[in-house]
């Protein structure tokens, strides 16, 4: 296996058995699967990118929705009908800033 780092090791190899006569398939890589579980779109496949990005952004927004929810003015200006998409804005806002400071 001269020359494939590390990262693009399988996270889960399947190294024995006839698996129905067909090779073991290798899965996902140590790269791949860390990006997905830690959210950080950059396993370097362009698809499951995209799809880490969307994940990202769906987890960021609800923890910020949860948190606008949770600490509403008293006089009620965060409600559940303009809280998710104040919270989208934001999430977008801090990934964007993310993003930028590396």
């Amino acid at each position: 296996m001269m020359g494939i780092r590390n990262a693009e090791m399988p996270a889960m190899p399947f190294e024995g058995g006839e698996n129905n006569g067909e090779a073991p398939a290798k899965g996902l890589t140590k790269r791949e699967h860390a990006c997905i579980h830690l959210r950080i779109p950059d396993t370097g496949d362009k698809e499951l990118d995209a799809l880490i990005a969307k994940a990202q952004r769906l987890d960021t927004a609800k923890a910020l929705y949860s948190g606008m929810l949770a600490c509403h003015d008293q006089d009620g200006t965060w409600s559940s009908d303009n809280c998710w998409d104040q919270a989208i804005q934001q999430a977008d806002g801090l990934i964007a800033d993310l993003k930028r400071t590396g």
